[in-house]
């Protein structure tokens, strides 16, 4: 029984990590598609397209920043740790780690 419990909780690690891993690339896939718009737009001569998309990434970077102050201001290593995957783009992975936990 133990060994099948170990097998069972090491594939689910695997499992977990690759699930971590492809949901940190979509999110870097997302933002890069989003920063390829707007350099396209932007060579196309349509800037106030481009400048209002930008301002719409940026808007929303700043409400994902406030959203995780306000939920982990108590704890300020948490918060921290929380802001740097916000910013790294990496919090969907760390989300599914912890939703598989």
């Amino acid at each position: 029984m133990l060994t099948i419990g170990n097998e069972i909780k090491h594939t689910a690690t695997w499992f977990k990590l690759g699930l971590s891993i492809g949901a940190a690339l979509m999110s870097m896939f997302d933002v890069a598609s989003d920063v390829y718009t707007i350099s396209h737009y932007h060579n196309l001569g349509k800037h106030a397209t481009a400048d209002l998309m930008t301002f719409l990434v940026i808007l929303s970077l700043v409400l994902q920043l406030l959203v995780v102050i306000a939920i982990h201001h108590k704890n300020k290593r948490r918060t921290l740790i929380e802001m740097l995957g916000t910013l790294t783009f990496t919090k969907p992975a760390f989300n599914k780690v912890r939703e598989r936990a």
